[in-house]
């Protein structure tokens, strides 16, 4: 219980500090929350525009299987997530 309280205030934290809160679920599915805009979506590249970064996920068969203002998810075989400071 204590941990789930110390995961939840840093989450609260980041969302605070315009960060994106990423989770992946092994290596075929994430959620990406505080996000600004998707800026590309090619099947092996998934450009994400972030308040104060870009992430670049690379994978294969990669796609957003929803999007709305506060958060997608992408499935796929997701290889690598790249965090850019912009």
């Amino acid at each position: 219980m204590e941990r789930n309280m110390q995961e939840w205030r840093c989450r609260e934290e980041l969302l605070l500090m315009e960060a994106p809160v990423v989770t992946l679920t092994g290596q075929y599915q994430m959620r990406i929350e505080n996000y600004r805009f998707l800026r590309s979506l090619r099947e092996n590249e998934i450009q994400v525009q972030g308040k104060r970064c870009r992430l670049t996920i690379a994978g294969e068969c990669l796609m957003v299987n929803y999007y709305t203002g506060e958060a997608m998810k992408i499935s796929g075989r997701i290889c690598s997530l790249h965090y850019q400071e912009v």
